[in-house]
């Protein structure tokens, strides 16, 4: 369908009822379904001047103000006719940013979110949770070896300082409460099935991270071809409560800004794979469950170039 772009301009126009009365109306009247055209041309006007480039500042990731934005324009996408959506695009600009278009038409530009667009992509792709599961699942060679589970939870206790079982924190370092953790700590281990303490080690270990990026790496994204995962601090957090036989296990990644191990592995990186890491800070968050066979399922992954405190609770 060919697009009138004078019609277009109209719809750039700060003065909304200029834009409404002489331009709109007759611009969307063949992009949009019959019924949604008094709603499209609402969403239309709010999507051109209300979604400002303050909500993504260089540098900075609003997360939820940035997929408002994309919210925003799929929305308006939705009403159009379905022979005409293939016109909305998102395309990347040449200020390290997006640009919206509708057919040739140039709608709308956010500069100086690049970073944050990946971001997006990577946390809103549909296989990358299925994908984090099967990799670390495969990994899983069953053995005969009592593994030491115990010694396990006390390296989870000191990196995390916010595991729990049965909504008790194992970080209570006074006489009384080591003697509660040790006791604690037991009666899980013997609650575990063979498979669970198998599964247990091999996702909470270090190695449990490392299968997190070899599944980034499968899946086509942006955001690995921007990212140096070197000068890195890996955090394990377990929950687990009697009521329920699974376990979860939250890995949790983050670098800090601008200190000595990012600084080397951004050298490092550039002189080696020609990278220029986008993200000097970053913080990945995977949840993992546990169940009593052994399997393996990935219910939460976000990504951040934040850094957040705990946000989980311990239900």
């Amino acid at each position: 369908m060919e697009i009138n772009e004078s019609r277009v301009k109209r719809l750039l126009s700060g003065n909304k009822d200029y834009a409404t009365y002489m331009g709109i109306l007759d611009k969307i009247k063949d992009l949009f379904r019959t019924e949604k055209k008094s709603v499209a041309i609402e969403r239309l006007y709010d999507f051109i001047h209300n979604h400002e480039q303050s909500h993504v500042e260089e540098g900075v990731e609003n997360s939820d103000s940035f997929k408002e934005i994309i919210d925003a324009f799929d929305k308006l996408k939705s009403l159009s006719n379905e022979n005409d959506r293939n016109l909305f695009r998102i395309e990347k600009n040449h200020y390290n940013g997006i640009d919206f278009h509708i057919g040739s038409v140039l709608i709308k530009s956010l500069d100086n979110c690049l970073p944050s667009y990946h971001l997006y992509n990577l946390n809103n792709n549909s296989e990358i949770k299925k994908s984090i599961s099967e990799a670390v699942q495969k990994e899983i060679i069953p053995n005969e070896h009592n593994s030491s589970i115990r010694n396990l939870v006390i390296d989870m206790i000191r990196q995390g300082r916010n595991s729990a079982i049965d909504g008790k924190l194992l970080s209570n370092n006074t006489v009384s409460g080591k003697e509660e953790t040790t006791k604690l700590i037991n009666a899980f281990y013997l609650s575990l099935t063979r498979p669970q303490q198998i599964a247990l080690v091999e996702v909470s270990s270090q190695s449990g991270y490392a299968h997190i990026f070899n599944a980034l790496i499968s899946i086509q994204n942006d955001f690995w071809k921007n990212f140096s995962p070197l000068g890195l601090s890996p955090a394990t957090v377990m929950y687990h409560n009697s009521n329920s036989s699974d376990i979860t296990v939250i890995q949790t990644v983050r670098r800090i800004p601008m200190n000595e191990k990012y600084q080397e592995a951004q050298s490092a990186s550039t002189e080696v794979n020609g990278i220029e890491d986008m993200y000097p800070v970053i913080q990945m968050d995977v949840a993992f469950t546990i169940s009593s066979d052994g399997k393996i399922d990935c219910p939460l992954f976000h990504v951040s170039n934040k850094i957040t405190p705990q946000r989980y609770s311990l239900a």
